[in-house]
Order: C-alpha cells, then sequence, then structure tokens
C-alpha cells in the first residue's frame, strides 16, 4: 500500500544487549480513508532496492479493512545470536 497515510516509513528501532539481543522494528500507521484487505508486511533490506527481491523479512496475517483515522501498528521482533 502507498496511499491514505499507509505508506514506506522508516521504523523506530530498538535494540536491547540485556534481554539476549533482541531488536524490534515498529512502525504506527494512521489510515486518511478507507483501505480494504491490509494482510501484509515487509522490511526492505535497502532504501533504493525497494522491490520484492529487496526484502529482509516479509510476512502476512488476517486481513483488516481500515477507514479514516483507524490505526495499524507493525512490530518486528528479531532475537541476535
Amino acid at each position: 500500500i502507498n496511499y491514505a497515510g499507509v505508506s514506506r516509513q522508516i521504523g523506530t528501532v530498538n535494540y536491547n544487549n540485556v534481554t539476549q539481543g533482541t531488536l524490534i522494528i515498529r512502525r504506527a500507521y494512521t489510515a486518511t480513508s478507507s483501505i480494504g484487505a491490509v494482510q501484509q508486511a515487509g522490511l526492505y533490506n535497502s532504501i533504493t532496492n525497494a522491490t520484492a527481491t529487496g526484502f529482509f523479512a516479509w510476512n502476512t496475517f488476517t486481513s483488516v479493512n481500515l477507514v479514516n483515522n483507524d490505526q495499524i501498528t507493525i512490530t518486528w521482533t528479531f532475537t541476535l545470536s
């Protein structure tokens, strides 16, 4: 999705070595109009390689429909070792 307030954005990155190397990347989006069938999210491995082959991580989830002012937060959690 690249419209209605839900488009590619840089997420907030938190790293905590105390909790065994946990890396959390999170971004909240607010819809500015109706958006149907939001059901996947991905992390690109490069700002300049924003294509299907440029994903670092990608996943699907149960489809949700957003209307104006609805929010969705995408959270990625990685454990580094």
